[in-house]
């Protein structure tokens, strides 16, 4: 009796040690694979509409190892796209204040993708307009609106029917060391949003504005641009836009 008493005992114990054992595992086998939430994004708290402004996020984990990949809620309703940088650069078109907040999946299994972070505010302000006779900077070039005048013809090159030559007259001065001037990255915008790039007429000019590399602090160059625009518009933007910094606008009536 005491033997099969005994055995009885161990019999238990093991069943019970086994049911242990595959809860357990049950458990185990239950955890979720998941990826922790990206930091609060860090970057600029302000800018300007057609600013790039650059943030950076990072911090999530995947439950399994795998390596992660970030994206950038906007707040404007764009986001991102998928990327395992732990940047992204975004210029806004409109003014405003809006959240930038980062999400995190796993690189391995899309699928599994982390909650947003908190999210971090940026506030977008319309660029501040210059106008004739103005100095405008931002913090690596300044320009100087000079004059204003519009033509016909210029040298040997005539206006398409319906246009003008709107020639502007500029001063540019390097503000760093090593500063670039790219005489492409102006256009001339019409009160009706019509933009137009630098014209081929500005060759026919006895003194254009060329393209200047790396100038030192304090070197400055100046010149004029002639846009082929529609006469009679309510009044002109003149705008300076680098990708790499934020825009120097006047506006004006000639």
């Amino acid at each position: 009796m005491k033997a099969k008493a005994a055995r009885m005992v161990l019999l238990v114990v093991g069943m019970a040690a086994f049911l242990l054992g595959l809860t357990a595992c049950q458990d185990l086998a239950q955890v979720p694979h998941n990826v922790s939430a990206p930091s609060r994004p860090s970057g600029p708290s302000s800018g300007e509409t057609g600013q790039l402004l650059t943030f950076s996020s990072g911090g999530a984990s995947c439950s399994e190892g795998h390596s992660v990949q970030y994206r950038f809620d906007w707040g404007d309703g764009t986001s991102s796209a998928w990327g395992a940088s732990t940047s992204a650069s975004k210029s806004y078109t409109s003014a405003g204040s809006y959240p930038v907040k980062a999400q995190a999946r796993c690189a391995h299994n899309t699928s599994v993708v982390s909650s947003w972070s908190s999210s971090r505010s940026v506030t977008i302000t319309a660029p501040t307009y210059g106008g004739i006779g103005d100095t405008r900077d931002n913090g690596r070039l300044a320009i100087t609106l000079r004059g204003v005048r519009t033509a016909t013809t210029i040298g040997w090159s005539e206006a398409d029917p319906g246009k003008i030559f709107l020639v502007v007259d500029l001063r540019v001065q390097a503000l760093r060391e090593g500063v670039s001037l790219y005489s492409t990255m102006f256009r001339a915008i019409q009160a009706d949003g019509q933009a137009h790039d630098r014209s081929g007429a500005s060759w026919w000019l006895d003194d254009m504005l060329g393209s200047m590399y790396d100038m030192g602090a304090g070197q400055w160059t100046a010149g004029e641009l002639a846009f082929e625009v529609s006469p009679g518009q309510a009044h002109y933007t003149l705008e300076y836009k680098p990708t790499w910094d934020k825009a120097i606008v006047f506006r004006f009536t000639p």
